[in-house]
């Protein structure tokens, strides 16, 4: 997955693209885990740019069939993620927020 022109055309701190709304023909399959623990570990190693993982986790997509894809107007690359694609690092409890209790 050639992620230049994807780069170009996301901002890693902006919103997240439309990734619902996306089927591209080229599909694959890439040797990239999430972890339970939340590392993004690429063929063996853990990912250590926060940024590239950033970006990353604007694409992530849950597909029908409970699978999990990389997906940008171009490719799906199928990946596996172990427990949870997302890892809360940190949370606020706010009277504006609609919480249960």
């Amino acid at each position: 997955m050639d992620l230049e022109p994807l780069v170009a055309q996301i901002d890693p701190e902006g919103e997240i693209p439309p990734v619902g709304g996306w089927h591209p023909e080229h599909e694959g399959e890439m040797d990239l885990v999430i972890a339970a623990d939340g590392r993004w570990i690429h063929e063996g190693t853990v990912m250590s740019r926060p940024r590239l993982v950033r970006l990353l986790s604007t694409i992530l997509r849950r597909e029908a069939d409970g699978r999990h894809a990389l997906v940008t107007p171009a490719e799906k690359q199928l990946i596996r993620v172990e427990d949870c694609a997302f890892l809360v690092v940190d949370a606020e409890r706010g009277a504006d927020l609609a919480c249960g209790g």
